[in-house]
Order: structure tokens, then C-alpha cells, then sequence
């Protein structure tokens, strides 16, 4: 039995073939949907990683030591670092007036942020 997304056709009553998805297609949709989301995380987690290597970015390796001495796992402390570079990427190819230096505030601010705040501020 397939997923149906559409209205049925006027004329027939019937549902174009087109628009009908099996639940093998949206159980593919789905796995495909994780994977990419997958894949994502992992651009990101590798993003850190250069960060803590990187001469140019000392500030991230001293906020992650920060996160490990103060009980945090090393995954959880760079899945924090991970979440606010997106946050940075996404201002910046926004074209918001958001800098490095805005990013390693917020990385100070680890592991307490508030983003209700961060979002009222854009309303």
C-alpha cells in the first residue's frame, strides 16, 4: 500500500502514478534523508578536527581543553564546538555581521547557551 501525497484527480477520482509513493520508496527517502544528515555531521566533526590542529584557531583548542576538564566526553565537547561553527557558517553565508570573534564568544559561553535568547535577538 502506497503513501499518498495528492488529491485525487478530478476527472477519474483516480491519483496520478506519479504522486503515489510506496513505503519501500519513502522508507529509501528516509534512510537517504539520514545518511545525508550523517554525512553532514561528519564534514562538520572533521571541520573541528582542523580547528583543534590549526595554528590559526588556538582559541577552539583552548575552549575544547576547557570542555574536557570540566567533565565533558571528547564527543560531546566537539559536537558542542560542531554545533556553534555551524551556527558561525550559517550567519556568515548569510551575510549577517557575525565574526570569528562573535564565534569564540559563544564558545566561552560553552556548554551554557541559551538559544532562545540567540533567537529573539533576531526577531
Amino acid at each position: 500500500m502506497g503513501l499518498r501525497f495528492s488529491p485525487p484527480d478530478c476527472r477519474s477520482g483516480h491519483r496520478p502514478r506519479s504522486l503515489v509513493l510506496s513505503h519501500q520508496a519513502f522508507s529509501h527517502m528516509e534512510h537517504s534523508e539520514e545518511a545525508a544528515r550523517q554525512r553532514r555531521k561528519a564534514v562538520m566533526l572533521r571541520a573541528v578536527q582542523d580547528q583543534l590542529e590549526s595554528p590559526e584557531t588556538p582559541e577552539v583548542r583552548k575552549h575544547y581543553q576547557r570542555l574536557l576538564a570540566s567533565g565533558h566526553g571528547d564527543v560531546q565537547a566537539r559536537e558542542m564546538i560542531a554545533t556553534l561553527l555551524a551556527f558561525y557558517i550559517w550567519h556568515t553565508r548569510r551575510g549577517d555581521d557575525y565574526t570569528y570573534t562573535d564565534y569564540v564568544a559563544e564558545l566561552e559561553r560553552l556548554p551554557e547557551i541559551d538559544w532562545r535568547e540567540d533567537a529573539d535577538g533576531d526577531a
